[in-house]
């Protein structure tokens, strides 16, 4: 009877450290979003260094400029750019509504008025004869909507703004596209940025 004993004892002992492991697994904290979030981060790191590896250096700025004045045409940019930033961005979207919700390329026009944060542009050489042979492929963000964006853009004035900005490494910069109500006398409506909007109030109080 006591071996019955012992041995029932020694089975319950035998089997409360499993237990008791058990018990610390189901209170421990929960820390898959964490490492989920840590490879997603590696993911991104990666994907951004294939993304760099994959587009051509970009022309220098004094090369640039003569293109947005019509002057010359450049060589640096890759027509095929924009499809690959927007894989790249599809790939790092941090939620599925990102994923459905992530777009071609845009029209500036779709921006006016809007403030967006400009995170970088690249140029691309324009396909038209008239005018300047580069356009902008600006990556921003909408700062109401929080969508991030491709957007191209071919008017001299904010071409000539994003490349100061990009020279003076002032990205990121909080802009507006506006538009001038009334037309050139080709028939163009002049495009340029201005100072984005303050964040809002409630974006920089503490908690």
């Amino acid at each position: 009877m006591q071996d019955d004993l012992r041995g029932n004892t020694m089975a319950v002992k035998s089997d409360t450290p499993a237990e008791t492991e058990s018990v610390r697994a189901a209170e421990a904290p929960v820390k898959t979003g964490t490492v989920v979030k840590s490879e997603a981060g590696q993911v991104n790191d990666l994907l951004s260094a294939l993304l760099a590896d994959g587009v051509n250096p970009q022309p220098d700025p004094l090369a640039i400029a003569k293109a947005i004045m019509g002057e010359a045409t450049i060589d640096g940019g890759n027509p095929e750019d924009a499809g690959k930033a927007i894989v790249a961005r599809l790939l790092m979207a941090e939620s599925i509504d990102e994923v459905l919700s992530t777009n071609n390329v845009i029209g500036a026009e779709a921006l006016l008025n809007a403030t967006i944060e400009v995170h970088g542009v690249k140029w691309q050489p324009s396909g038209y004869d008239q005018g300047p042979k580069v356009y902008a492929l600006i990556d921003c963000t909408d700062v109401i909507t929080g969508q991030r964006q491709l957007v191209s853009c071919g008017g001299q004035n904010v071409m000539a703004q994003l490349l100061r900005i990009q020279v003076d490494n002032g990205f990121p910069q909080r802009v507006k596209i506006v538009q001038s109500a009334r037309a050139t006398a080709a028939g163009n409506y002049p495009m340029w940025l201005e100072k984005g909007d303050a964040p809002a109030a409630q974006e920089s109080m503490p908690y």
